[in-house]
């Protein structure tokens, strides 16, 4: 069904197909492994068993028939859709057969299955750079990651720029691997994963370029190990493709879908037949025996993200009613709750159904409060990498910012992810990103917020869903809260009256992480540091009393930012307590917003930082005045850097 009769007529009538013919059907476990090691990329069915053909013919040791590794191999190779060109795939197959016979291939080869393998190809590699990489190292997946321990670590190359840009790696283009550059001309922290990942894939381990600037490697059998760029260096443009999706979430959670080998198999074999029926029913449209098929195939292996995928599809080519999408979106939430990136995936289809058929907003909700209400965040290591806030940012859209559905709807996500280790303060601040902005949601916003915050409150709120979150885990003790990103979506949004409201309530409740003593080494610290700002300044006294900073935007580091001390403002305090710092944008700002209008004499500005100044946001330096915040009047510039700027 998957390749065709007439292909296979045709295959047979050439040389030696007859022969591959009979090796193939004759081997159950092959068929399998070749229709059930997941869809092909970048080319069907029938073209990859046309490529597998020829492969057969063009081993005259015929290690692919007389040997389960070189069928494997063979099987992954066509199914990974590499190289276009015949004799490409033929040298492709003899680097990675000769370096297997040379063990020159890392030692879990021997015991690959076809979808391991597919994961171990590197199909960015040419071959001549695969054999360069592979005799650089030969390390188990486990170590890894010391690999960039043979990069110099540098952040800028000969040209003044920094490294991985095309004017200084480009040289070698063609005629170097870039790995080979990075390892002789050093890199920054994703170069260095660049290169391990590279060294890795030559050595036939499991190793991914992910999105987000995220490096992964196989360890074991469904193990993972992730690393990722520092904060401080640019997120590199990396989407490699993995069996199930490109994603670092879709790559971590597609072990899991293939946790159950004879249920994966059984339910494939379901889906071929159901794909068999929508076919021979596709004049008369919708069927109840596709229908039907479909299910089973979906209750045999509720993981099968295949049979998730092929059944959407078929829906929406029959443009089915807002029962069938809703039983879809239902079923589906409940049964790929443990895989989030697939379930997310699904869900999204049926939101999008809702979309174009015109629902209306409260439909929409009542549509994202099943879902949202299945979909607990799993108890899996790799939780934290499922997309949650981006599905959050998604289902929002749905509700066309209509702020009491959308209060509505973060009540649910909050119930249903209470006690979460990553999911709930993930929740907390994507909302506080969305609430805090406006003046009139802010409030109302903090109200829920302290629900859980104050531990009494918090007693009586959990007691009304004492059953349920006695079943799902929930921890006795109030949640963590993130409020200083709740300060920081204020000030980004200019909501000063959000600040107002919620910098009580983090003073309160915001936890501690630095003992008694060290808070008051660190003030004494500061003491010393710096001058103290004088209650009067150019013969009058400092108006900017209850002042609040607002910045464009904030730098969101520990450590740059104190919001805790941001109210600060309003007593003249030890120069250093408050700490207000942008991030480095072409037109960083900090707006003090007065709570009066006053009559200034002069301004002072003390930078904190002297050991390591912010050339880049304080030079060059511009000081705006305004009445109303809308029209703004230059009352000083200047080009210079320094510690104290006094403008009269």
């Amino acid at each position: 069904a998957l390749v065709g009769v007439d292909a296979l007529k045709g295959l047979a009538a050439r040389e030696g197909g007859v022969d591959f013919l009979e090796a193939f059907f004759n081997d159950v476990e092959w068929m399998e492994e070749f229709a059930g090691s997941g869809a092909p990329f970048n080319l069907t069915e029938r073209r990859a068993f046309h490529r597998l053909s020829m492969l057969v013919w063009n081993d005259p040791s015929n290690w692919i028939l007389t040997s389960v590794v070189g069928r494997r191999l063979a099987t992954a190779l066509v199914l990974n859709g590499a190289d276009a060109k015949r004799a490409d795939l033929i040298a492709r197959f003899r680097m990675y057969a000769s370096l297997y016979r040379r063990g020159r291939l890392t030692a879990a080869a021997e015991r690959y299955t076809v979808r391991e393998w597919r994961e171990a190809l590197a199909p960015d590699l040419s071959v001549r750079d695969l054999a360069w990489l592979n005799g650089r190292a030969s390390l188990p997946p486990a170590q890894v990651w010391s690999l960039t321990n043979n990069v110099a670590v540098a952040s800028n190359n000969c040209f003044g720029t920094r490294y991985g840009d095309s004017a200084c790696y480009g040289l070698w283009s063609g005629v170097w691997p870039q790995a080979r550059v990075v390892e002789q001309v050093g890199g920054r922290a994703a170069d260095r994963l660049y290169y391990a990942v590279r060294l890795a894939q030559a050595q036939g381990i499991a190793a991914y370029l992910a999105d987000g600037g995220a490096a992964l490697v196989r360890t074991a059998p469904g193990d993972w190990s992730l690393q990722e760029t520092p904060w401080w260096d640019p997120a590199p443009d990396w989407s490699e493709k993995g069996l199930l999706g490109s994603t670092r979430g879709e790559i971590l959670a597609s072990a899991r879908v293939f946790a159950d080998e004879d249920a994966w198999r059984a339910s494939e074999r379901l889906r071929w037949l159901a794909a068999t029926r929508a076919r021979q029913f596709r004049a008369t449209g919708w069927s109840e025996r596709v229908d039907a098929t479909y299910f089973a195939a979906l209750e045999t292996c509720p993981r099968n993200v295949l049979a998730w995928r092929d059944y959407r599809d078929w829906l929406e080519k029959n443009k089915v009613g807002p029962d069938v999408w809703r039983r879809f979106g239902k079923a589906a939430a409940q049964a790929l709750a443990d895989v989030p990136p697939f379930a997310y995936e699904m869900a999204r289809a049926w939101f999008a159904q809702l979309k174009a058929s015109g629902a209306a907003p409260s439909r929409r909700l009542a549509a994202l409060r099943e879902v949202h209400a299945l979909l607990r965040e799993p108890a899996v290591p790799w939780s934290g990498e499922c997309g949650f806030e981006r599905f959050l940012s998604d289902s929002a859209d749905m509700l066309e910012n209509d702020p009491a559905l959308l209060l509505e709807f973060f009540d649910t996500v909050a119930l249903a992810q209470l006690g979460t280790p990553h999911f709930f303060e993930k929740a907390t601040v994507w909302a506080g990103r969305v609430f805090m902005k406006d003046a009139h949601t802010a409030p109302k916003f903090l109200a829920r917020i302290e629900k859980w915050a104050d531990p009494d409150t918090y007693t009586r709120y959990s007691a009304q869903y004492r059953a349920r979150r006695a079943a799902a885990g929930w921890q006795p003790k109030p949640p963590k809260v993130n409020w200083t990103e709740f300060l920081y979506a204020a000030a980004e949004a200019g909501n000063v009256e959000g600040l107002r409201a919620a910098m009580p309530l983090a003073k309160r409740y915001a936890k501690k992480d630095l003992s008694a003593a060290e808070r008051e080494k660190t003030e004494s610290d500061r003491d010393k540091k710096a001058d103290k700002v004088p209650s009067t300044l150019f013969g009058a006294p400092v108006v900017s009393a209850g002042a609040w900073p607002l910045a464009h935007p904030v730098f969101r580091v520990p450590g740059m930012n104190r919001p805790l001390d941001w109210e600060s403002f309003a007593d003249p305090s030890p120069a250093g307590k408050t700490r207000v710092c942008v991030a480095p944008t072409n037109e960083p700002a900090i707006t003090l917003a007065l709570p009066r209008l006053v009559e200034g004499y002069g301004i002072l500005i003390k930078n904190v930082d002297e050991d390591l100044r912010r050339t880049a946001r304080q030079s060059p330096l511009v000081v705006e005045v305004s009445k109303d915040g809308q029209t703004w009047r230059t009352v000083w510039q200047e080009a210079a850097t320094n510690a104290t700027v006094r403008t009269a």
